[in-house]
């Protein structure tokens, strides 16, 4: 699947596009957290993040544009978060 923050390249055809597709994914950024995936293993959440719009893509599209990232940060009582917001346009296209 290929996902770009830009548009398609000049080479590349656009076939289709897709209704914007987005995901939101938490992040826990604090000290307790970090102790936490010490001692269960260590995952790598922003892959995750990425995963999770790319599960959002219709089936006929292969590639997403236009990606944008946005992240906020909040403190609860059990932590810190960070919230990683993806958003893109899933779109078909062809070779030139």
């Amino acid at each position: 699947m290929l996902m770009l923050t830009t548009s398609l390249p000049a080479h590349l055809k656009l076939v289709k596009s897709f209704p914007m597709i987005w995901s939101v994914s938490q992040v826990e950024i604090s000290s307790k957290g970090l102790l936490k995936k010490v001692l269960q293993g260590a995952g790598n959440e922003y892959q995750e993040a990425f995963d999770a719009l790319n599960s959002q893509v219709p089936a006929e599209a292969n590639a997403v544009v236009g990606i944008q990232v946005s992240t906020t940060s909040q403190e609860f009582s059990n932590g810190t978060f960070l919230y990683v917001t993806l958003i893109g346009t899933p779109v078909l296209y062809e070779e030139n």
